[in-house]
């Protein structure tokens, strides 16, 4: 925690123009998401035989649990590496983690036709070991469970000492106020065994969404993307974007409340940047040189423009940029930085899912509707809504003392 400052709730006005815009884009996709159930997957998207999935697979499930992986690097560095003077970041990091992965999951119930027995993975009469989906739904399930275990003491510390239900209500005060003790002390014990788990979780089924793709093969996958090595390279972006989301997500929360920048803890946390940025662009170049491919992204076709645009100004641009200590020690051009790293691996995950893919005979190919794309960004929508609402009643930013000028 930097200086004298504190985590805090966040007072004043909820409600802005920001705000009442992404409820606007809610409340569309939400009309969207209920035209699909009662109608179908059929009418409501253009999914098929062919092309069985699109940007609620690819956006929704792989980019924005990649934007998730917040959670378990900042884990990793605070409290294994034991770097402590990151710990003002810690927080909004893991609320951006648990949004991501809460709607992972909310995606996944929209995605899948019969979306009715999405629970049947908890059972073990259920299991299919050798199925990659399988091992993505239950450690993604286990990890959601554990980011909202490492929340818990975050409400524990707004709570304990402040219940006070209304009316009838108030006989459950003096238990509800004993639970929440005795949680925050069992907690307090156990926390680094759950974090522990999380990183070997968020490790497993990050790699596993790139395995679903090297499954269809060469055949079917274009080259520029499929190759034995995306489960790697999913696992290394992944790592490297959850470092971008935790300083976009440091730099966002100071500027939408407006808090201090904490640039004495994201500046030196992003030097990590453009080390495992690098670590990624020279193992895709590698693996592209290794099986002949280079020359692909020249092509001159719509697949190879989407991996310049992926690669050079997703990827590459943010490497240069976070090279530069002025750029790492400027909010604005540090965000921005950061930013366009998340929106190249979030095209990489697109045009790995998307763009690659040609399945043999198949008649025309794949362009989400309106619906597919409103119900995706109303997801995302609701992963901003909610965030600004976790940090108004949740001690989440840092902030001057209450009694401070």
């Amino acid at each position: 925690m930097s200086g004298h400052s504190e985590a805090r709730p966040i007072e004043g006005k909820f409600f802005t123009p920001g705000t009442l815009l992404l409820v606007a884009i809610m409340a569309v996709g939400a009309g969207f998401a209920a035209y699909r159930y009662a109608l179908g997957l059929g009418p409501a998207s253009n999914l098929s035989h062919d092309f069985p999935w699109g940007i609620w697979k690819a956006i929704n499930v792989a980019a924005i649990a990649a934007i998730g992986s917040s959670g378990f690097t900042l884990t990793a560095i605070v409290h294994v590496a034991h770097k402590h003077k990151y710990h003002v970041m810690m927080r909004p990091g893991l609320v951006l983690a648990m949004l991501s992965y809460t709607f992972v999951g909310v995606a996944l119930v929209v995605d899948i036709g019969k979306y009715y027995v999405i629970w049947h993975p908890m059972l073990p009469s259920m299991w299919q070991g050798n199925s990659a989906l399988f091992e993505v739904a239950v450690c993604v399930m286990s990890y959601l469970t554990v980011l909202y275990i490492e929340f818990a003491p975050i409400l524990f510390k707004r709570f304990i000492g402040k219940v006070n239900l209304p009316g009838p209500l108030k006989m459950f005060n003096g238990l509800l106020e004993f639970s929440f003790k005795v949680g925050d002390t069992v907690l307090g014990r156990l926390m680094s065994l759950f974090m522990i788990l999380g990183i070997v979780l968020c490790t497993l089924h990050q790699q596993t969404l790139g395995t679903i793709m090297v499954i269809p093969g060469p055949e079917k996958v274009h080259g520029l993307w499929w190759t034995p090595l995306l489960p790697v390279l999913f696992y290394l972006s992944a790592i490297a974007v959850g470092l971008a989301a935790a300083v976009a997500a440091s730099l966002w929360t100071s500027k939408a409340f407006g808090t201090k920048y904490e640039m004495q803890a994201v500046t030196p946390f992003s030097r990590a940047l453009p080390l495992f940025i690098g670590a990624y662009i020279a193992l895709r170049i590698v693996d592209l040189a290794l099986r002949g491919n280079l020359g692909l992204m020249f092509e001159g076709t719509y697949r190879a423009t989407a991996f310049q645009v992926e690669f050079f100004i997703g990827v590459c641009l943010p490497f240069v940029l976070t090279w530069f200590e002025a750029v790492r020690k400027s909010p604005r051009a540090l965000f921005f930085a950061s930013f366009l790293f998340i929106l190249g691996v979030s095209a990489n995950r697109v045009n790995t899912y998307i763009t690659s893919f040609m399945p043999p005979n198949a008649i025309g190919g794949y362009f989400p509707t309106i619906g597919e794309i409103m119900v995706c960004a109303a997801q995302c929508a609701a992963i901003l809504f909610l965030f600004r609402l976790i940090c108004f009643i949740f001690p989440i930013v840092d902030q001057p003392p209450a009694h401070a000028k």
